[in-house]
C-alpha cells in the first residue's frame, strides 16, 4: 500500500498522462487513486483492522455532502439529463474520500511515512519545476523554442491534454508537463510551504530541522518555477502561503524578519521585472480583474481585449452559476448540471463578441461550481469540511509551538498546512475539479497532521519512561542495595 501511495504522490505532476474514453479524460492518477481506494477497503475488512481507531470526524461534512448531492440529483430541475454526470461525480468524490482514509491510515500505522510522503512530493515537484525552468530559458533566450515540447502526449491520449505555453507580451510562460501555466502552479503549490522554509526565508531556526530531509535544489526549483509561470494565480498563491507561514510561525526574531523581508523584496523585484518585460500585458490582465463579478451590462459597455479572456471566463461562469443557484437555492441544479445550465444562461456578450466558451464543465472555480450544482447546503458542508480540517491542524500545531516543542515533524506540518491553505484557495478561486488527486492527497496530508503530532507525543513519553525513568529506578535500587551492604 505505501509503495502505491508513494508512486501516486511522485507521479502527481504527470496528471496529463492518460487517455480519452468516450470524450472523457482518464488520468493515470485516477487509476492509481482507485487502486489505493480498493486496497484501503480490503485492509479495512481484515480482522486485524477491526477495533483500531482512525480519526474519522473530518469526513462527516463530506459524507453529508454526498448525501445532499444525491438529494440534489433527485430534485434537480434538469431531471434525468444530469443523472449520468452526477453519478460519475459522486463516484469520483467517494473514491477520493476512501483514498484519503487509506493514506491517513498508513500514516497512523507509521507516522514517519508522513515525512517520507512529503519528501517524495518535494523531489517530484522539484523535477517538474526544473523542466519548466528549462522551458522558460530555451523558449525565451534561444531559437530552440521547439525543444522541451510535450505535444506528443496529445497523440497518446487521443485529445488535447498539453498546450503550447501562452505567449504573454514578449515572454513565453513556463508550464512544464502541465496543460497550462495556471495548472503548473497548482501542482507546485503542494510544495511551496516547505520550499519557503527550506531556503531559509524564515531563518535558520526552522530551516535547520529539515535541511537534511529536503534537497535545497528542489525548494529553489519550486519557487523559481512558480515565478517563471508569469501567472497571477501563481504569484497570488505564493503570497497566500507566505502570509500563512508568518501567521503559523508566530513571533519571529529581528534576524528572521530581515531575512524574510529581503527574500520577499528580491522576489518582488524579479516579479516586477518580468511583468515589465511582458510589454504591459501583465498589468492589463490585472486591470481585467475588475470584470470578474460584474453584470452583463457592464461587460457590454466596455471594449473587450484578448487579455480580458481569463476574467470573462470566470464572469460568464459566475452569471451561469448564479442563475442555476436561484433555480434551486438549497440543493443547486445538481452535480454535473453547470454545463447544461450554461446552454440556457450564458450571457449574450459571449456570442456578440465571439468569446470562446470555456470551463462550462467545471465552472472555472470550485466555489462557483459548488454554488451552482450543490446550492447553499452543499457549499456550507464542503467548505465547512475544509475549514474544519485546516483549523484542527492549526490548533494542534500552535499548541505544540506554544509549549516550545519543535522538530522536523512540526516544521513539515507547518509547511504542509500553509500549502494546503494556498492550494485550497486556488481551487476555490480558479479550478473546478471535484476529484483532482492533487487536491485530495493534500487533504490527506493536512488531515494526518493532528494524528502525527499526537502519536509523536505519545511515543516520546514512552521513550522517556522506558529509556530514562526505568533505568534510573534500577540504578537507584542498585545504589541503595550497595549502600546497605557497605553499612553491614
Amino acid at each position: 500500500m505505501r509503495a502505491l501511495i508513494c508512486i501516486t504522490i511522485f507521479t502527481l505532476p504527470l496528471y496529463i498522462v492518460g487517455i480519452f474514453i468516450d470524450q472523457k479524460f482518464i488520468s493515470h492518477s485516477h487509476i492509481l487513486a482507485i487502486m489505493i481506494a480498493i486496497l484501503g477497503l480490503l485492509n479495512m475488512a481484515k480482522p486485524q483492522y477491526k477495533g483500531k481507531r482512525t480519526e474519522t470526524l473530518w469526513s462527516t461534512p463530506f459524507i453529508l455532502f454526498l448525501v445532499i448531492s444525491v438529494i440534489g440529483l433527485i430534485v434537480s430541475p434538469f431531471g434525468i439529463a444530469i443523472l449520468e454526470k452526477g453519478l460519475i461525480q459522486i463516484i469520483g468524490i467517494t473514491v477520493m474520500l476512501i483514498m484519503v482514509f487509506s493514506i491517513v491510515n498508513e500514516i497512523r500505522k507509521e507516522p514517519r511515512f508522513f515525512i517520507t510522503a512529503a519528501k517524495i512530493a518535494m523531489i517530484s515537484l522539484g523535477i517538474f519545476a526544473s523542466i519548466g525552468i528549462v522551458q522558460f530559458i530555451l523558449w525565451n533566450l534561444t531559437p530552440w523554442s521547439f525543444l522541451v515540447n510535450f505535444s506528443f502526449l496529445n497523440d497518446l491520449a487521443g485529445g488535447i491534454v498539453w498546450r503550447d505555453t501562452s505567449h504573454t507580451g514578449g515572454i513565453y510562460r513556463a508550464n512544464s508537463l502541465a496543460p497550462e501555466p495556471s495548472h503548473f502552479v497548482r501542482y507546485l503549490g503542494f510544495g511551496l510551504g516547505i520550499a519557503f522554509i527550506r531556503v531559509g526565508m524564515f531563518g535558520n531556526q526552522y530551516k535547520q530541522y529539515i535541511s537534511t530531509v529536503f534537497p535545497l535544489w528542489s525548494a529553489w526549483a519550486i519557487i523559481v518555477g512558480t515565478i517563471l509561470s508569469v501567472s497571477i494565480l501563481g504569484w497570488g498563491l505564493m503570497l497566500i502561503i507566505a502570509i500563512m507561514l508568518f501567521l503559523l510561525l508566530g513571533k519571529l526574531s529581528v534576524r528572521q524578519l530581515i531575512i524574510g523581508i529581503l527574500t520577499i523584496t528580491v522576489l518582488g523585484i524579479l516579479l516586477i521585472y518580468i511583468a515589465i518585460q511582458t510589454e504591459g500585458i501583465f498589468f492589463k490582465k490585472l486591470q481585467s480583474l475588475s470584470l470578474l463579478f460584474v453584470d452583463e451590462s457592464v461587460v457590454l459597455s466596455n471594449s473587450i481585449h484578448a487579455q480580458d479572456l481569463s476574467a470573462l471566463v470566470i464572469n460568464y461562469n459566475y452569471i451561469v452559476a448564479k442563475e442555476n443557484f436561484l433555480s434551486q437555492p438549497l440543493f443547486g441544479g445538481g452535480l454535473g448540471s453547470h454545463s447544461l445550465a450554461a446552454v440556457v444562461f450564458l450571457p449574450s456578450y459571449v456570442y456578440l463578441f465571439n468569446i470562446p466558451i470555456l470551463n462550462t464543465e467545471d465552472a472555472a472555480s470550485l466555489l462557483l461550481r459548488l454554488i451552482s450544482e450543490t446550492g447553499l447546503l452543499g457549499l456550507c458542508l464542503f467548505m465547512g469540511g475544509i475549514l474544519w480540517i485546516i483549523m484542527r491542524a492549526r490548533q494542534v500545531i500552535k499548541k505544540k509551538m506554544n509549549a516550545g516543542d519543535l522538530d522536523d515533524v512540526i516544521v513539515v506540518s507547518i509547511g504542509i498546512l500553509a500549502s494546503g491553505v494556498g492550494v485550497f484557495s486556488l481551487y476555490f478561486g480558479r479550478t473546478g475539479h471535484y476529484y483532482d488527486p492533487v487536491f485530495w492527497v493534500l487533504i490527506a496530508m493536512v488531515v494526518a497532521i493532528p494524528m502525527v503530532l499526537k502519536v509523536r507525543t505519545v511515543r516520546r513519553q514512552k521513550y522517556f519512561i522506558t529509556r530514562r525513568i526505568i533505568p534510573f529506578r534500577k540504578w537507584a535500587k542498585g545504589a541503595r542495595s550497595f549502600s546497605i551492604a557497605r553499612r553491614i
